[in-house]
């Protein structure tokens, strides 16, 4: 395992002699976790400091580290390792057991087997002789703990042998002393935090409150070796003891009782470690640091969650570091932050929790890039040393190391968005990696869009490989106004030298002509390459005028749509120059000619008596149905060649177009001898000699005259068809037929006769109604005469004068005034004698429109 400063600790090797033993059983290694913390050794003046001696102990405030040595000195340095001039002690004359410091960090106090304690004022003193304190005791002391608020009340607690001292500074400096606790074996080491006072010994740990000067509690111990008192907080204590360690809780009784303290101490975790504990600290808000150590990997610092009687293994890491064959390992926190410093006699090494920067390292190095890539999308506000991009480059490379070209151009199209120059820097490393066209398809060409430089190198390197057909969809997918289409047409042409055959270099060269708006080159390059992209091109650009005189060539590549083609543009090519182009080949010809009359019938009717002998020659099925739908081909042209091929069903039809019916007949009769088509031929034309021809043919045939006893009924008369019959003739289901025919004809009289009934009765009521519209009143107004335009009510005289001739006209005429059913109204006077029963107007209207 690497030292700290080179690496950081370099992962974890927990357990790495088992996972060694299973991997060669497995074949495949685990992969290491990521460790909590990262670790970087100290360096400045401590390298320095300690060649003279070796560290002993330390303590750590949030302004500086005191460091004491084997030879007696102390070395106040700042967090960096920086030693802070004027701030060293030569305070003892052999090794410094153990240091303790104020809140303020003004107060440092040590004490050594030369049987002194020396409390130095670092910074108010200013090196003046207050600034150091010295207290004789004539007896090693093992361990010292300063008054937390020492600046208001100096007092210190020390431990010497089996006894526990507390030192108060009086009046005239003189120095009072109490004896705290004596006779319970060696007291190993003591600490101080607020008002409690925290000291253990081979029997336990003893805890006292220094306010009212009695005993809260004593922790029972089972092995004092290593003993580690830490303060969690101002309520948590952390002991370890061996291999053992335990979380003490000091609490505050509910009810409080005479014959006991006010606080107590409530034990709420206790577990035992594989190894011995030489030091620990507290880590996050309950997981516990632990530092064991290894006979020959070094020390183990220990990330575990303790809890009764068990606890949980989070994460452990190997640290190489100097000395670690010594006797001092110490683990110590700055104050409440998560920083701490890891002493050995020969080391220091600082370790913090791993940012999201130490993250990202740990990910890289591990070759976890996309991970590294999403935490960094995720923390890029928090990054300092790396950033989202510089991230991405890495991952982008090693993509492509690997092989993974087109995952690498995604991450690159991702991250660098309209960052013009990644995009740049990233067209070179595809290239000099070999996968420029993972990139190309990605390319931007807008937002941000390149330098039109970038984009002739992407297509010239295509050129220059041979890469062809990524060169085509790369010039039809970019828009043509990003490079220099000439400077590539140029450089396609030189390869085109070298290739001459190549459909994707005529296809690319074609592509750019159009861009440039040389269409008849384009045209002729795609016709050459028999692209059917030349198409499109037509369509888009409306070329059809230089393509109709190329009707074969547009058909070799693609008849379906060259056949389209014209067909959607028949107002710009003409039936008949394709006809004339298409000649030699006749199954083309059949091609655009049937295409062309299912589309217009109308369109080619001059070329049908050509349709006739190629439908006749390539497709009979549909021959019939032209012959029944276009009436511009001649027919005795269709019918001979019918006749030479001997196509009964076309020849039946021409003939009964022509009128020769019964020759038509005669024929389907001796070709296809099939009842029911010759039936169905006598039915359409219904002629009495077809029938006469049909009976005559059916007898001595049962067959046909089976078929017309079935379904002649409603035509001919059946007694035709059974008078026909031979009466020797074996006619199967003539029974049956017979009865059909009975049951039609009473079938059909039962129809005639409802039909008469209903006419009858319809009849009946038209005329009652048209009676009773005759005998309806029709209403005259003062309207004019029809005749001599007077008023009708006005009455009118006539030649005879008097009573006698009024009569006389009145028996003569009938009444004074005639209404027709037009509404024409007249005097009778005014009409003529043979004029009653018609009007005179209406008639006249007729005789004139006729």
């Amino acid at each position: 395992m690497a030292a700290p400063s080179e690496s950081a600790a370099q992962g974890s090797s927990r357990d790495e002699d088992d996972n060694e033993e299973d991997s060669s059983e497995t074949g495949s290694f685990e992969e290491e976790s990521e460790p909590h913390l990262k670790y970087e050794r100290v360096a400045n003046d401590v390298p320095r400091l300690l060649l003279k001696g070796k560290a002993s102990c330390f303590v750590v405030h949030s302004k500086y580290i005191g460091l004491g040595t084997g030879w007696g000195g102390i070395y106040i340095l700042n967090h960096d390792g920086y030693n802070i001039r004027n701030k060293d002690v030569s305070a003892h004359q052999v090794t410094v057991n153990d240091l303790s410091v104020d809140v303020s960090g003004e107060y440092l106090a040590s004490c050594s087997d030369d049987g002194r304690v020396v409390i130095q004022s670092l910074f108010n003193g200013e090196g003046g002789p207050d600034s150091m304190h010295q207290y004789p005791l004539d007896r090693p002391i093992r361990s010292v703990a300063i008054n937390p608020n020492y600046s208001q009340k100096a007092m210190f607690v020390s431990t010497e042998e089996d006894r526990v001292v507390l030192h108060e500074k009086g009046l005239f400096g003189r120095t009072k002393t109490t004896v705290l606790h004596q006779d319970d074996g060696p007291v190993l080491k003591v600490s101080w935090r607020t008002d409690l006072l925290v000291w253990a010994s081979s029997k336990g740990v003893k805890v006292l409150d220094t306010t009212t000067k009695k005993r809260i509690s004593q922790i029972p111990i089972t092995d004092a070796s290593n003993l580690c008192l830490v303060w969690r907080n101002s309520s948590t204590l952390l002991v370890a003891a061996g291999a053992h360690v335990s979380v003490c809780l000091i609490k505050t009784r509910a009810e409080k009782r005479p014959d006991l303290p006010d606080r107590f101490v409530e034990i709420i975790a206790r577990c035992t470690l594989p190894m011995p504990i030489y030091s620990l600290a507290p880590f996050e808000s309950t997981r516990l640091l632990v530092i064991s150590r290894q006979k020959s990997e070094g020390i183990t610092l220990s990330v575990l969650e303790a809890k009764m009687d068990a606890y949980e293994d989070i994460d452990q890491d190997v640290l190489q570091l100097k000395g670690v064959n010594g006797s001092t390992f110490q683990i110590s926190r700055v104050g409440e932050e998560e920083i701490y410093f890891l002493l050995t006699s020969e080391d220091l090494i600082r370790a913090r929790p791993r940012d999201a920067d130490d993250h990202l390292d740990w990910l890289l190095e591990n070759e976890h890039f996309e991970m590294a890539l999403q935490d960094a999308q995720k923390n890029k506000a928090c990054l300092k040393k790396h950033s989202l991009l510089s991230v991405a480059e890495k991952y982008v490379k090693y993509l492509l190391d690997e092989g993974s070209a087109d995952e690498a151009a995604k991450v690159a199209t991702d991250m660098y968005g309209t960052d013009k120059a990644k995009w740049e820097e990233e067209v070179i490393r595809f290239s000099r990696a070999g996968h420029l066209k993972s990139l190309s398809v990605l390319l931007p060409t807008g937002s941000p869009r390149l330098d039109a430089t970038i984009y002739e190198y992407v297509l010239k390197e295509f050129i220059d490989k041979g890469q062809f057909d990524i060169l085509l969809d790369t010039i039809r997918k970019w828009p043509a106004d990003i490079y220099n289409g000439s400077y590539v047409a140029m450089a396609v042409l030189h390869s085109l030298d070298r290739h001459p055959m190549d459909e994707n270099l005529q296809r690319t060269l074609a592509t750019l002509y159009t861009h440039e708006g040389k269409f008849g080159e384009a045209v002729d390059l795609l016709l050459q390459a028999k692209s059917n992209e030349i198409f499109d091109v037509i369509e888009r650009h409306r070329l059809v005028a230089l393509v109709e005189d190329k009707t074969l060539q547009l058909m070799q590549i693609s008849a379906p749509k060259t056949i389209k083609l014209f067909l959607d543009h028949h107002d710009k090519v003409e039936a008949d120059k394709v006809v004339e182009q298409l000649l030699p080949h006749p199954r083309l010809l059949y091609d655009y000619l049937q295409s062309l009359f299912e589309r217009d019938p109308a369109a080619g009717k001059n070329h049908h008596n050509l349709q006739v002998r190629l439908l006749a020659e390539f497709d009979r099925e549909r021959l019939l149905p032209f012959l029944r739908s276009s009436n511009h081909y001649i027919l005795q042209d269709a019918l001979d060649e019918c006749q030479q091929r001997s196509y009964v069903q076309e020849t039946v039809f021409l003939l009964a177009r022509m009128g020769k019916r019964l020759k038509a007949l005669q024929l389907m009769l001796q070709g296809t001898k099939d009842p029911e088509q010759s039936i169905a031929f006598c039915k359409e034309h219904h002629e009495e000699e077809l029938w006469q021809e049909l009976i005559h043919y059916s007898n001595g045939k049962p067959d046909f005259l089976t078929a017309l006893l079935n379904t002649v009924g409603s035509y001919i008369d059946p007694a035709m068809v059974i008078r026909a019959i031979d009466v020797k003739l074996r006619i199967p289901g003539l029974r049956d037929s017979l009865c059909k025919i009975l049951r039609d004809h009473e079938l059909q009289s039962s129809l005639v006769a409802g039909a008469h009934n209903c006419l009858v009765a319809d009849s009946v009521v038209l005329f009652e109604r048209r009676a009773t519209m005759q005998r309806r009143g029709i209403l005259v107004d003062d309207r004019a005469c029809g005749f001599c335009k007077q008023s009708l009510l006005k009455a009118k005289r006539g030649p005879a004068e008097g009573q006698a001739g009024r009569a006389m006209a009145a028996t003569r005429l009938g009444p004074a005034i005639v209404v027709f059913f037009c509404r024409h109204a007249f005097h009778t006077l005014c009409l003529p004698d043979d004029s009653w029963e018609k009007c005179i107007i209406c008639c006249n209207r007729r005789e004139k429109n006729w």
